[in-house]
């Protein structure tokens, strides 16, 4: 009896500490949101007719956005020289999850692409400066529903071995991926390569909202369009096992004091 009170009473202790660390995670993502939001009004956002005429009307006039990707990848592609720098991260990684793109942004829809876990891919193209690519990899384009972006797939790096990787992506096509899947293969990039983010001031799940939302950010800023994946999540996949874990540990301490109950009850019926 007094041995499954005291486990009760321990389960009942643990159980804080889940709880606690949920808490504040969601109370800092609340702060984070709060900064986004002020940062990004969706009532002050206005369309620019200049770029709603680049792209044939656009986010505006709800264009499919792959049949815009190419127009939005050259109206984001900064015209600049890039030199080799020193001390670069690795510019491939290997997949921590299967990666599924679609036709449409529909998972009930034909699927275009598939790469299984384990492949490793090129996260960057250009492998002597390992900057980003407009339209490609984890740097893809939002599109009218939150968690679907549009780009184009990685690049296995057997298949740029022997050729330019810039073109060989060229000529992928553009499907629609969630966006969970590609915050997955982006968590597993900082995993191996921390020094890449090493003098950032953000964490690491701050700085996979800032990278896979860059477009977002530019196209808000230049009225192209005001993108649902804007805001910062209050709950993500790590809340919800802090929650289970508290959920867990604390209904095991109530069976286990209501079990000591019952046996003390029994005990003193018996005499």
């Amino acid at each position: 009896m007094k041995g499954k009170k005291l486990a009760g009473i321990c389960l009942f202790i643990l159980s804080v500490v889940p709880l606690a660390w949920g808490s504040a995670r969601v109370a800092e993502a609340v702060s984070v949101r709060a900064e986004h939001e002020e940062q990004y009004a969706y009532d002050a956002f206005e369309y620019s007719e200049m770029y709603a005429s680049i792209l044939g009307g656009g986010y505006e006039q709800k264009i499919p956005v792959k049949d815009m990707a190419e127009a939005l990848e050259r109206v984001q592609t900064n015209i600049v020289t890039a030199e080799r720098q020193g001390n670069l991260p690795s510019p491939k990684t290997v997949l921590p999850t299967d990666l599924t793109y679609y036709e449409e942004p529909n998972a009930e829809s034909a699927v275009l692409m598939e790469i299984p876990k384990g492949t490793e891919v090129l996260y960057f193209l250009n492998t002597e400066t390992c900057m980003v690519k407009y339209g490609y990899g984890v740097c893809s384009f939002p599109g009218y529903e939150a968690g679907w972006r549009c780009v184009r797939p990685f690049l296995r790096a057997e298949e740029a071995a022997s050729q330019d990787p810039a073109e060989l992506a060229g000529e992928l096509p553009y499907g629609y991926i969630r966006l969970e899947e590609l915050e997955a293969v982006s968590r597993e990039y900082y995993t191996e390569e921390p020094q890449w983010s090493s003098e950032s001031s953000l964490s690491m799940e701050e700085r996979i909202f800032e990278e896979l939302r860059a477009t977002d950010k530019e196209f808000y800023q230049k009225g192209i369009c005001n993108s649902p994946d804007l805001l910062y999540p209050v709950w993500d996949m790590w809340d919800t096992v802090l929650a289970c874990v508290f959920a867990l540990l604390f209904l095991s301490g109530c069976v286990l004091l209501v079990l000591a109950g019952k046996s003390a009850a029994s005990e003193k019926a018996q005499k």
